[in-house]
């Protein structure tokens, strides 16, 4: 599947999903902010409606060049794990993640780093989560820009 870019510059709190679920993938996109401290993210494995980044997972978009890695930073599973570092480039910079999902094993690569390699089964809060679920891109109230979204699943 692929998906051309998206941008919102409005207010809303909206969602673009995917038209499936996904359980077992690889999914590639760029995404830039336009302000410090915007707030945007990338849900995998997410219910059709509601509660996203609490049955299913937030992979975070956060204005955050430069600062410390917290459990809402960029690369971060939102409330959950942070980011082991903070690769993201300046603001209005493009940036890109590779998520990648295999069963238990959740992997977030930011600009070619590496943030998040884990183990759903080694963190409590992750256990009960959606193994499968759709793929949504998150307008949180800030200009956010998404371009360039493949995705491949995986057997």
């Amino acid at each position: 599947e692929h998906w051309g870019g998206i941008s919102w510059n409005g207010k809303g709190g909206r969602r673009v999903q995917s038209r499936k679920r996904y359980g077992n993938f690889i999914l590639r996109l760029e995404w830039k902010l336009q302000r410090r401290h915007g707030n945007s993210g990338v849900f995998i494995r997410a219910p059709r409606v509601n509660r996203e980044s609490a049955l299913g997972m937030e992979i975070q978009v956060f204005g955050d060049p430069g600062e410390a890695p917290n459990k809402n930073s960029s690369g971060s599973i939102y409330d959950v794990l942070a980011a082991t570092s903070n690769p993201t480039n300046p603001i209005g910079d493009w940036n890109t993640y590779e998520i990648y999902a295999n069963g238990d094993h959740i992997r977030v690569t930011i600009n070619r780093t590496v943030v998040q390699d884990v183990y759903i089964k080694d963190h409590e809060k992750l256990i009960p989560r959606l193994k499968k679920g759709f793929i949504k891109l998150q307008d949180h109230n800030d200009e956010v820009t998404f371009r360039h979204i493949r995705i491949k699943e995986l057997p």
